[in-house]
């Protein structure tokens, strides 16, 4: 939701697709039988028009923080960051920028 705000989109909508995302629930069903109900605690809808557009959203600003010498591939709904890793620091600096992502 913090990107979405940081894009200036209107409160009301952030409001609405926070409520489409969250207090989810989901089950399996298979021929006639069904598990019970599970909550979902992360993710979107898969299927759902927001996935692709959310996710775009989401990963943007990847690109911003990548090092460099570290590639970064987005497509679709996939990320890929890589380095030739030729001495320790290298290594060290694909960590940093791991580390950078999960933040």
């Amino acid at each position: 939701m913090s990107k979405l705000k940081c894009y200036k989109i209107h409160s009301s909508l952030i409001e609405w697709i926070n409520n489409f995302i969250t207090d989810r629930k989901q089950r399996v069903r298979v021929d006639s039988e069904s598990s019970c109900w599970a909550s979902v605690l992360s993710g979107i809808p898969q299927g759902s028009i927001l996935g692709p557009l959310l996710f775009s959203i989401f990963i943007n600003d990847l690109v911003d923080i990548c090092e460099e010498n570290i590639t970064l591939c987005l497509f679709a709904d996939d990320a890929n960051m890589y380095c030739h890793i030729k001495d320790f620091a290298d290594k060290d600096k694909l960590q940093r920028g791991i580390d950078s992502f999960v933040k």
